[in-house]
């Protein structure tokens, strides 16, 4: 699994994100897109998505990993990556 860089602006990358928002929190949710935030995910070796989050200054949001995915370190090995991008980042649970 790698993490990657997720562009809103492309619909197929939109999609996978809304279906593991809504999985994850609830059937209405969508990506809040803004110009100053950043979403990040993590894909498999076939290249799903199988994990979302997003930062918006430096604050951590939208953490969400796929049921089937979980309990695996993949939240882990995300919010890592991401809070090492930055001097500091307030997670907010």
């Amino acid at each position: 699994m790698r993490i990657v860089s997720l562009d809103l602006e492309r619909p197929h990358t939109l999609a996978a994100v809304t279906r593991i928002l809504q999985r994850c929190f609830r059937p209405e949710s969508v990506p809040y897109t803004h110009p100053h935030k950043q979403w990040w995910g993590v894909v498999d070796a076939q290249h799903h998505l199988v994990a979302v989050a997003s930062l918006d200054g430096d604050v951590l949001w939208d953490l969400s990993v796929h049921p089937r995915y979980r309990r695996q370190g993949v939240a882990t090995r995300l919010a890592e990556h991401l809070c090492g991008t930055l001097p500091l980042v307030r997670l907010y649970l």
